[in-house]
């Protein structure tokens, strides 16, 4: 029988005692989850998987959720987790809506079909991360723990949408397709708010600048998409699939 010595012994006790206090902070540090999806057996399904995650705790999986949304969840999530297309409410306005009651939340937007609207609002919004239901469970526990650590996600179909080749980065703008020349972020939330309807005085507003620097963002995507009136605009908006006609 061999005998440890007291150096020994001390140093085995220290990392006994790190192992508990990690063990102790990692259950603390558990990820917690609300699901909206109007998919039954998909929301469901996800439930199940998120659940299995030794560092994830759903608190939260429903169909829809009106405001306030603390009637449904009393405690703030770390992360909401919505279909990008409900079919009962817009989930960008779902968003906007638990920022009311949970102003640290993180937002990721599950799409059955990528599509680059989601990107645009997205963008506008302010949203964390974007993930197909194409891809895999690994991609979306990719993405919660990237949102959580305060960056933005898309997964790989969206970086192939785009043009992009790493998933765990902010995507630096967007291109426009005819033109080819890329988008600012700044120029796709103008796109999207002018589209959407939104007046100059609105969009100042929104964006938190003053009048006529929301005109002279305006003027500029104009010129870079070679068009000539807001009309124009919304018409290139809906056949980019931007907003809806």
């Amino acid at each position: 029988m061999l005998l440890a010595s007291p150096a020994y012994t001390r140093q085995y006790d220290w990392w006994v005692s790190r192992s508990l206090w990690v063990q102790f902070f990692m259950q603390d540090a558990k990820k917690s989850i609300v699901i909206v999806d109007d998919e039954t057996m998909f929301r469901q399904g996800l439930e199940c998987l998120l659940c299995s995650m030794p560092n994830v705790k759903v608190l939260a999986s429903v169909a829809a959720m009106a405001s306030p949304v603390r009637e449904f969840v009393s405690t703030q999530p770390d992360v909401l987790i919505a279909e990008a297309d409900l079919h009962t409410q817009d989930a960008f306005t779902l968003i906007q809506q638990a920022r009311m009651d949970w102003p640290a939340v993180k937002s990721i937007l599950l799409a059955r079909r990528p599509r680059e609207r989601h990107v645009y609002r997205a963008r506008a919004m302010r949203v964390d991360g974007l993930v197909s239901k194409r891809d895999s469970f690994s991609s979306l526990c990719r993405a919660i723990d990237a949102v959580v650590a305060g960056r933005t996600f898309y997964s790989q179909r969206y970086c192939n949408l785009l043009g992009t080749a790493d998933p765990d980065v902010s995507i630096d703008g967007l291109v426009d397709a005819a033109s080819g020349r890329r988008l600012t972020n700044r120029e796709s939330e103008v796109l999207f708010f002018v589209a959407s309807g939104l007046t100059l005085n609105a969009l100042a507003e929104r964006m938190g600048i003053t009048r006529h620097t929301a005109d002279n963002h305006k003027t500029r995507l104009m010129r870079k998409l070679d068009v000539h009136s807001s009309v124009e605009l919304v018409r290139y908006a809906v056949r980019e699939g931007i907003i809806d006609p």
